[in-house]
C-alpha cells in the first residue's frame, strides 16, 4: 500500500510538471499543410536493405520507428518552402540511445517526401521515401476509442494495461514492472495522442518518459495502440492490443 501511495504521488507530480508538454516541448496544435501527420515508407543503409519506417509528426516534433532495423527515433522535423529537414536521436527499441541522424530532402508533393540521411557517429548514409497516410491520420482520436483493457506480449513477458475514461492508465508485467501513465487527445480530428509514463521496479529503466501514440485497426479486437516513449536514457515502444479475454 505504501508503495502504491508513493507511486501515485510521483505520478501527480510528474503530470503537473509535464502539463501541456510533449516529448520535446510545449504541446502544439495539430494543423494541416505543415507536415503534421502519419508518414510511412522505407529507407536503405549504405545502399543495402529496404527497412520499413513509420513517423508521426506533430507541430514540428516527431517519433518514428523502424521495426526491421530495431530502431526507434525522436526529434524535430520541418517542412519549409518545399524542403524537408529532420534531426533525430536514435534508440535501440526498448534500449538506450546510440547515435543521431540528420535528414534533408524534398517535399515532392503534399503526400510524398524524398530525402537523404547521414548518422552522426557511424556515418551511415541512405535514402528515405515517405508517403502521407491520410486515411489513418485523419480518422480522428478520442479517449472513448481507447479506454478499456489492453495487453502487450514481448517474448515470455506479458503486460496488462487498463485505460480509464479520463485517459489515466496503469499496468504491470509478469516480471513485476509497474507503469502509471496518462494519454491525452491532441486534436480530436487527427489520430495522434500525447503520452506520459512513469515506470517503476523495471530493472534499470525506472523513470519518467514522454512521447506520442496512434491507433491502428478497426476499433474492435484487432486494435493496436502504438505507444512510443523516450527520455535521455531509454526509448520504449509498446504496441499494445485490445484484450478480448
Amino acid at each position: 500500500m505504501k508503495k502504491r501511495i508513493l507511486i501515485a504521488v510521483a505520478v501527480l507530480a510528474l503530470l503537473a510538471a509535464w502539463g501541456g508538454y510533449t516529448l520535446l516541448g510545449r504541446a502544439p496544435d495539430v494543423g494541416a499543410g505543415n507536415g503534421d501527420g502519419l508518414w510511412r515508407g522505407h529507407f536503405d543503409i549504405n545502399q543495402r536493405g529496404r527497412y520499413e519506417f513509420t513517423a508521426l509528426h506533430v507541430g514540428g516534433r516527431l517519433i518514428a520507428l523502424s521495426p526491421d532495423a530495431r530502431v526507434a527515433y525522436r526529434g524535430d522535423v520541418a517542412f519549409d518552402d518545399g524542403r524537408y529537414h529532420a534531426e533525430m536521436d536514435m534508440y535501440f527499441i526498448n534500449g538506450s540511445p546510440f547515435d543521431q541522424v540528420t535528414l534533408d530532402g524534398d517535399v515532392v508533393s503534399a503526400r510524398r517526401v524524398e530525402a537523404r540521411f547521414m548518422t552522426l557517429g557511424a556515418k551511415d548514409e541512405g535514402g528515405l521515401v515517405l508517403e502521407y497516410d491520410r486515411a489513418l491520420y485523419e480518422k480522428g482520436a478520442s479517449l472513448e476509442r481507447i479506454r478499456g483493457q489492453w495487453i502487450l506480449y514481448e517474448g515470455f513477458t506479458i503486460t496488462k494495461f487498463t485505460i480509464r475514461d479520463d485517459g489515466k492508465f496503469h499496468g504491470a508485467d509478469t516480471n513485476g514492472c509497474g507503469y502509471e501513465s496518462l494519454i491525452e487527445v491532441i486534436n480530436p480530428d487527427y489520430n495522434a495522442y500525447r503520452t506520459r509514463l512513469l515506470a517503476s521496479s523495471c530493472d534499470g529503466i525506472d523513470g519518467e518518459f514522454a512521447g506520442m501514440a496512434f491507433l491502428t485497426g478497426s476499433l474492435a479486437e484487432d486494435d493496436t495502440l502504438h505507444m512510443q516513449f523516450a527520455n535521455d536514457d531509454w526509448g520504449l515502444y509498446m504496441p499494445i492490443v485490445r484484450d478480448g479475454g
